[in-house]
């Protein structure tokens, strides 16, 4: 259960490979709960997507915005 929760704390803070370290660990000490490998599952699609979306931009700017939305200043 530890290493869930610490898992779940990486996670939220984005320290995805950190994440998949503790639900590694979590599976490895319970095997038999599925918890570890549905956390482990979800933080890797996380990891896969942020590695997409940073080789689709390198640079990291935000996209523009739709000629529609007009900027408050």
């Amino acid at each position: 259960m530890y290493y869930n929760n610490r898992g779940n704390v990486y996670r939220a803070a984005e320290k995805l490979p950190e994440a998949i370290a503790d639900f590694s660990k979590s599976i490895e000490l319970a095997p038999q709960d599925v918890t570890g490998y549905f956390e482990r599952g979800q933080t890797e699609v996380m990891l896969a997507r942020k590695e997409t979306d940073q080789k689709s931009n390198p640079s990291n700017t935000p996209p523009a915005l739709p000629t529609w939305i007009k900027r408050s200043h």
